[in-house]
């Protein structure tokens, strides 16, 4: 005899094709254990009162249940103890659950109707609450906002700099062609601030001596307005955020480097964990970076150019974010294509394995890479010959029309004018 199983918050009923309750293992009014075993039974595991429930459907002789859900019907297997049909469309089943209400007050296993509302409401509550709580504990969360806040502190790093830079050219117009790293640029101007201008005080900072030789010299040339100490004050207060936002990001890149070593140990070993996080942070999370193709992950951070190519007909982008891994952007151009295919690849493998299996193959991914970029660059050692001009190919193309006017015997088709 073939009989029906369904799992609900209020317990695990199996019934027969006219609805009537056979054996049941009742849950309510217990809200924590609705939570618990409905959960544990829709991801796929046994839980104990469905195992108590299917002993006592094999000592009663039933020869197979039908369930309605793979996960359930894959912890019955395991079980071992009935047969299981998977019928996703069950009528039987369908008209159970629309009947619930009625059957469960019917049966008297909860008092009225009003109180199967509230107890399915605290329940629904219940597990909504915990798959949140779930979902804020995923470290590839952490991953993505940590290196979108490194993102966010480079654009405030670069605006701040740029506005120090234009403001103190008022009075030494030579030292930003001088320094062009912005913390050190900030540095400068705080020794300033202190009284130091010597060629010692520049190569504390950490100056190559050719350099600080040239600043200190340019302090005594420079043609600028006179700068007194009324002017350094909030030049030197923005010197110090420029100061605090570079170590800032240099603490959050160790932060990431970190996560990213239990996140992603795979990717990391391949691209670095900062162009890893970079590409969790655009797919979504690292589950969605292990779905899209090699293909997408190559152009991942060049939508623009993508769409632009998609609505004139120009040449696609070749590589997006992966151009910031040195193999690629110091690869001459005819070889970044080719290069950028097959670290693609690459990372595809490493997010799937990052993803559901969690071995360590990162070295051997990256092994494999190298090999191939030298096989690239020893299959492609010189550029590709240049393509036509404009000016050629239409030549050719009035050469063409030109042919296309003349008729059988090679004589010039009259004008239409």
């Amino acid at each position: 005899m073939q009989v029906h199983l369904v799992p609900t918050i209020f317990g695990i009923f199996i019934h027969d094709n006219k609805g009537e309750i056979i054996l049941h293992h009742v849950i309510y009014p217990d809200v924590s254990l609705a939570v618990t075993v409905t959960s544990k039974i829709m991801e796929g595991h046994i839980v104990t009162p469905l195992q108590d429930l299917l002993k006592q459907a094999q000592s009663e002789g039933f020869e197979s249940v039908i369930v309605e859900n793979q996960h359930v019907a894959r912890a019955i297997e395991e079980l071992g103890t009935v047969a299981v049909v998977i019928d996703e469309q069950s009528r039987d089943i369908k008209m159970f659950r629309s009947m619930l209400d009625d059957i469960l007050v019917r049966e008297k296993i909860v008092e009225d109707r009003t109180r199967v509302s509230t107890f399915r409401h605290d329940v629904a509550l219940r597990i909504a609450r915990s798959r949140i709580s779930e979902a804020s504990k995923s470290p590839d969360l952490l991953v993505k906002h940590a290196i979108d806040a490194i993102g966010e502190i480079d654009k405030n790093i670069n605006i701040l700099s740029m506005r120090l830079r234009e403001w103190f050219s008022i009075f030494r117009p030579s030292l930003t062609r001088l320094v062009e790293d912005h913390n050190q640029f900030a540095q400068v101007i705080k020794t300033i601030n202190k009284g130091g201008t010597t060629k010692e005080d520049l190569l504390k900072i950490g100056f190559a001596d050719m350099i600080a030789e040239k600043i200190s010299t340019s302090f005594e040339t420079d043609m600028g307005a006179p700068l007194t100490g009324e002017d350094l004050i909030p030049l030197t207060q923005l010197a110090d955020m420029v100061n605090n936002l570079v170590e800032t990001r240099q603490r959050m890149e160790e932060y990431v480097s970190r996560l990213m070593q239990t996140v992603a140990p795979n990717i990391t070993a391949l691209v670095g964990p900062l162009v890893g996080a970079r590409l969790i942070s655009m797919a979504g999370s690292l589950l969605d970076l292990s779905r899209k193709t090699s293909s997408t992950i190559q152009v991942l951070g060049a939508e623009k150019a993508l769409f632009r190519s998609l609505k004139t007909g120009t040449a696609p982008p070749k590589h997006g974010l992966i151009f910031q891994v040195p193999e690629l952007y110091s690869a001459p151009y005819w070889q970044r294509g080719k290069i950028a295919r097959a670290l693609a690849g690459k990372i595809s493998i490493a997010a799937k394995i990052d993803a559901f299996s969690g071995r360590d193959a990162g070295q051997m991914l990256r092994d494999a890479f190298e090999k191939r970029v030298k096989e690239i660059r020893t299959q492609n050692p010189n550029p590709p010959p240049p393509k036509p001009t404009a000016s050629i190919q239409g030549r050719q193309g009035r050469q063409r029309s030109g042919r296309s006017r003349r008729g059988k015997y090679g004589r010039r088709r009259p004008s239409k004018r």
